[in-house]
């Protein structure tokens, strides 16, 4: 028998759906850390065990619905996001679920959250046979909640004045204070306020516009509507008060500054505005004592208050010391008072003075007051005492030299005394002297100028009456008159009860009888001289006619020129008139009393001082064929025993004993270390006319650059004189002794050791003082030198000043030889710019070669050599020292004793030569003694004592002996001394041996 079982499947299992539980939809929540629990429901069907996926949608997501002024929130900003599970259990209908809000301090307005159930599944059934449909979620609508987190951290912002308090000016016309909102900015949001008087009355000092002050969104500050109302009326400072009201919209907060006082400071000068009531006065500067002068000041606009008001007097901004009186002070005004007179007084003085400006000026006022546009008042005192002064001739008689040849300008000098103000112009001129009125004046008798008399009077008929105008002497009279009159060959004087005088021109030989009457006859000789002295415009000086000169303001003196010229006649002192015509002012105007004035006295006497040289010119030259400019410039070598010979030579006349004296009177050789005899002083007897001096240029070893010496007559007695623009030698010592500079290996860099693939820098030196430019060309010589080094030539150069210069050689790698190799690097061809031949560069005779030697082993205390530029040394005879140098190679390291000895000999055979074997004490100082080569040194010098002597000698020759070379550092071994030889011999080394 069959059975069968059958199972009906439950209807209601097929029809359950989830959906978020209408309870929560939606969820308002302040912002905050907090966690905010959501609940699933579960309807219909209760079978089986399902999940149910839900998440946060992003703020990148369409929201599924959208709430008016709510925003969206930022995930991780303003909320965690989830993408989580819940599960329900059989018979389960809810479930909750969690979502955490988080707290920041940005202002925000609404901001929305939402979750949504993403799909659901069954995890367990009741029944294998699965039911269409079931689980499932429920509509969309209820499957997706809201969370609305509210505004926060002040999101509408909060209100506040910017100030407590606020001083403006009456005449300000803008914001005075604002209202600002702190926090958010979100919405438009207003405040009330109300202006409260306290002072200041509303209407007349301030208005208002409006009683609120609007905000619009995004806006954060805007000013409060108030004006200040600006008027004429005097007023002291005045308050009223802004109170914003606790009444506000569009959520914003009233903040902790409510309340401001709006203080209106002090307008229209409440205490005054004071200014001078007076327009420039001119006062003429008294004579004596002073003149009282009265300025009103007025207090303007407001009276209030007791006031000083403070001045000062200047003149060119500098107080007016000693024009005014007092020079400062202050004047002071009571409540009410609204003119004051200020008085003060002119001073008089003997100081000259052009026009002055005497400014009083307003400086400060006390109290509030304040000083106004018209603050400064002018007294002007015109020019006075002379200002531009009186122009004289400071002294009687000038005295000039007629010069030696062409024309000399005198410069015969005037005065100012009083004011120096102004540039003047003076007008003068020149004139012949009467020698006969000068002479008439001394009380001169003038018929010594002619000849004895002879009785009679002339006969001729052309003969001329003479004016008499002197009531005494008038025999004398007569004898001036003819004197000056040049074409009077003699005159008759008859003496009657009225004397009279009569002259000719020619035919004054021809006598007739006469009594009382004597005929003098003029000595043309005896005049020639009295007129002599009278200088003759044309031949003696340019006559000066209206000539005009200059004197500087400020200045006190100023130089009328007269070209004074020469001539080839052995003259007396000769004599001609200056005169100053007129004084004018030329750069400004003045009234007629100020004028400059010209002062006695205005002609002076201008004396031509004798000439002719009688006692001889003296000039210097040289006579050596190599000088220039007319033997007033030489060049020299400086070499041994050179000399510079110099002539003084006496021209024009040569009466009489004189004396000169030369001396060194400049350059830049030193005297006695460059050149001896340094001046002397000659004595030339009469008829003497030339010497000859001579000194030496001194030969020394320093390098130079040129050199000057300036030998110069500087003083001479027994009225001789020296020749200007003749007086002076200048001789040119040429650079020498290589002041280019000598080059040459520094000793470090004579001897050196490289290994493969080393960079070797060689110093290369040049002596001081390294003028000009200089380049030196160097190279490599030795075995396969191209397959060696890098480089193997190329040239160095030495700007002007430049000591020392590098040379890089570059060894180029796999070149170690099996045995070492030995290089030299060759100096050659020097050339030297912007240096005279004597000066030359040239290259050092013992660092002309540097060897370097490339490494084949290891030799830790190195191998000793002569440096290759000492084996053979040649010197002059002098008291000097020279140095032999001895070099390690191929290590440095210990210590080592280098014994030497000088010994007489040579390695040349003398039968060959032209010389002979030096005799130590006599030309060498003989020494047997030793150096030591420190630890790390390559190379070290040994001093050879040269000696000097008086005997004719040809070359000679000796020997430095190497005898050993010690380690004289402990060492677990050392190699030894191979052999020693001289220093004139061929390159040979040795090793130090261990001691």
């Amino acid at each position: 028998m069959t059975s069968l079982n059958l199972t009906r499947a439950s209807k209601f299992a097929s029809q359950m759906f989830l959906m978020v539980s209408l309870g929560s939809r939606p969820v308002r929540v302040a912002e905050s850390n907090a966690v905010i629990t959501l609940t699933i429901q579960r309807r219909k069907g209760l079978l089986g065990k399902v999940r149910v996926m839900y998440r946060t949608l992003r703020d990148t997501d369409t929201a599924p619905y959208s709430t008016l002024g709510v925003g969206r929130a930022s995930a991780g900003n303003d909320f965690v996001p989830v993408l989580e599970s819940v599960t329900f259990f059989a018979n389960q209908t809810e479930a909750n679920v969690t979502l955490r809000v988080l707290d920041d301090e940005e202002p925000e307005r609404m901001e929305s959250v939402f979750l949504e159930l993403i799909n659901v599944t069954l995890v367990e059934g009741e029944q294998t046979r699965p039911v269409a449909f079931s689980p499932r979620l429920g509509p969309r609508t209820a499957t997706v909640t809201q969370v609305i987190i509210e505004s926060s951290d002040d999101a509408f912002g909060v209100l506040q004045l910017t100030s407590s308090a606020v001083s403006v000016h009456e005449y300000y016309n803008g914001p005075i204070i604002n209202v600002t909102r702190v926090g958010g900015i979100f919405a438009d949001v207003s405040v009330k306020f109300r202006a409260v008087p306290m002072t200041a009355r509303a209407g007349e000092d301030y208005s208002v516009a409006s009683s609120d002050v609007v905000l619009l969104e995004g806006e954060s500050s805007k000013p409060v509507p108030i004006l200040i109302i600006n008027d004429l009326v005097p007023e002291l400072e005045e308050t009223f008060r802004i109170e914003l009201l606790n009444l506000t919209t569009g959520g914003a907060l009233l903040g902790e500054l409510t309340q401001a006082v709006i203080s209106i400071l002090p307008s229209d000068d409440p205490y005054g505005s004071f200014v001078f009531q007076a327009l420039p006065i001119t006062i003429e500067e008294p004579a004596v004592n002073a003149f009282e002068v009265s300025l009103p000041i007025v207090r303007n606009a407001g009276t209030i208050g007791d006031v000083a008001v403070q001045w000062r007097a200047t003149v060119n901004g500098r107080p007016a010391t000693g024009d005014l009186r007092p020079l400062s002070g202050e004047v002071r005004f009571a409540p009410g008072e609204t003119i004051k007179t200020l008085k003060v007084e002119v001073l008089a003085d003997d100081v000259a003075e052009i026009e002055e400006v005497i400014k009083l000026e307003l400086i400060n006022a006390t109290n509030g007051g304040n000083i106004g546009a018209e603050k400064v008042v002018d007294i002007i005192v015109p020019a006075n005492d002379n200002p531009h002064g009186t122009v004289y001739f400071e002294q009687a008689v000038y005295h000039v030299q007629e010069p030696l040849g062409g024309v000399f300008s005198a410069n015969i000098t005037v005065r100012r005394s009083g004011g120096t103000f102004g540039f003047l112009e003076i007008l003068y001129s020149t004139s012949e002297i009467d020698v006969v009125s000068y002479a008439l004046k001394d009380g001169r008798d003038f018929l010594v100028y002619y000849n004895s008399p002879l009785a009679g009077a002339l006969s001729n008929g052309l003969s001329r009456p003479i004016n008499i105008t002197s009531g005494t002497n008038v025999l004398n009279f007569c004898a001036a008159f003819c004197l000056r009159e040049q074409a009077c060959q003699a005159f008759s004087y008859t003496n009657t009860s009225r004397a009279n005088c009569i002259w000719v021109a020619s035919g004054a030989s021809q006598l007739s009888a006469a009594q009382q009457t004597l005929t003098y006859l003029k000595n043309t000789t005896a005049a020639a001289l009295l007129f002599s002295s009278q200088a003759v415009g044309g031949s003696d000086y340019i006559t000066m006619t209206a000539q005009k000169a200059t004197m500087l303001a400020r200045s006190t003196a100023a130089n009328l020129t007269v070209p004074i010229l020469t001539d080839s006649f052995p003259e007396v002192d000769e004599s001609f008139l200056i005169k100053i015509l007129s004084v004018n002012l030329i750069n400004m105007t003045t009234t007629t009393n100020n004028l400059p004035t010209i002062q006695q006295p205005d002609t002076a006497l201008v004396t031509i001082g004798m000439n002719g040289d009688a006692f001889g010119i003296f000039l210097l030259y040289s006579i050596s064929p190599s000088a220039t400019k007319d033997g007033l410039y030489l060049e020299v070598i400086e070499e041994p025993k050179t000399t510079v010979l110099l002539v003084i030579e006496r021209r024009g006349g040569s009466m009489g004993q004189v004396t000169v004296e030369w001396k060194y009177v400049g350059g830049s050789a030193t005297p006695n270390a460059d050149f001896s005899w340094t001046g002397e002083t000659l004595i030339f007897a009469q008829g003497d006319v030339k010497k000859t001096l001579e000194f030496v240029i001194i030969d020394d070893m320093e390098p130079e650059d040129n050199e000057t010496i300036q030998i110069g007559l500087v003083r001479t007695e027994g009225g001789s004189r020296i020749l200007p623009n003749s007086d002076m030698v200048t001789i040119l010592i040429l650079a020498n002794d290589n002041a280019a500079g000598r080059v040459g290996f520094h000793t470090a860099s004579r001897t050196v050791v490289i290994k493969e693939g080393e960079s070797l820098s060689l110093l290369v030196e040049r002596t001081a003082p390294a003028i000009g430019n200089v380049t030196v060309e160097w190279r490599i010589e030795g075995p396969q030198v191209l397959m060696t080094f890098v480089d193997t030539s190329g040239t160095l150069f030495f700007s002007e000043g430049v000591l020392n210069n590098t040379i890089i050689l570059k060894l180029l790698e796999y070149t170690t030889p099996e045995e070492r190799q030995e290089y030299r690097v060759i100096l050659s061809h020097v050339q030297t710019k912007g240096v005279t031949i004597t000066g030359m560069a040239a290259l050092s005779v013992q660092g002309s070669e540097a060897v370097v030697s490339v490494k084949a082993s290891d030799e830790p205390f190195g191998l000793l050599s002569i440096a290759p530029t000492s084996l053979k040394i040649t010197t002059e005879e002098k008291h000097t020292i020279i140095r032999i140098y001895i070099n390690r190679e191929f290590g440095r390291s210990g210590a080592v004793n280098i014994s030497y000895q000088t010994v007489k000999g040579s390695l040349q055979d003398l039968r060959q030569t032209d010389g002979a074997l030096a005799e130590p004490g006599q030309d060498f100082r003989y020494v047997s003694s030793s150096v030591i080569m420190q630890n790390g040194q390559t190379s070290v010098s040994i001093p050879i004592t040269i000696i000097d002597d008086d005997i004719p000698e040809l070359e000679e020759f000796f020997l430095v002996n190497i005898t050993s070379a010690i380690l004289i550092t402990t060492l677990p071994t050392a190699p030894t001394l191979s052999y020693g030889k001289y220093c004139s011999a061929l390159p040979t080394r040795w090793r130090p041996d261990s001691d």
